[in-house]
């Protein structure tokens, strides 16, 4: 017997057929290599922004050194909207992260600065959250300064936003240490 040659195949093109998207198919995720998304909720949380009387008079008055420019309401008040969204997802990676207060008064209030490279210097902004109910939370601007030289304290924390990013340092014996960014 002799060998016939293969029967050609006709190749099927795909270009231009448009893919179909199957909503019930099952997928990868984090947890699972077969799982359907059913639903995304959006949970209405809040946050209430406040002034502290601090704050004000520093941002209308001064201090010994004169007017302090650079941290009027709308770059403030900016800026953590901007760094809620970080300061939950660090919370959430980080064990060791923590930002809001409850109602221990027993214990020294947990504040966070919050920071971004201006025209000028770094503008750093300490404010206080304070859980209120399940949707609510309390976000206090304690103080703002616009410097180079701002300090944090031992054991504080601080978020830098770096355009749509961020890092989250924290001082520790003197030195600041970069933990994670985002």
């Amino acid at each position: 017997m002799c060998e016939r040659p293969g029967r050609k195949r006709i190749l099927r093109s795909t270009k231009g057929i448009p893919v179909i998207a199957d909503e019930d198919a099952y997928s990868q995720n984090k947890a699972s290599e077969r799982a359907r998304k059913i639903n995304t909720i959006n949970p209405d949380i809040k946050f209430n922004i406040w002034h502290d009387q601090h704050y004000q008079i520093r941002k209308q008055f001064g201090d010994e050194a004169g007017e302090r420019i650079g941290i009027n309401s709308i770059f403030v008040e900016s800026l953590v909207q901007r760094l809620m969204s970080h300061l939950v997802c660090y919370s959430t990676i980080l064990k060791n992260f923590n930002f809001v207060n409850f109602s221990n008064p027993e214990s020294r209030a947990i504040r966070v600065v919050l920071q971004e490279e201006t025209k000028e210097e770094m503008l750093n902004v300490v404010i206080e959250v304070h859980f209120i109910d399940i949707t609510t939370f309390e976000v206090t601007i304690k103080t703002a300064m616009c410097s180079d030289s701002f300090r944090l304290s031992d054991g504080q924390f601080a978020i830098e936003l770096i355009q749509n990013e961020s890092v989250l340092k924290k001082m520790e014996r003197g030195s600041v240490i970069e933990i994670y960014s985002l």
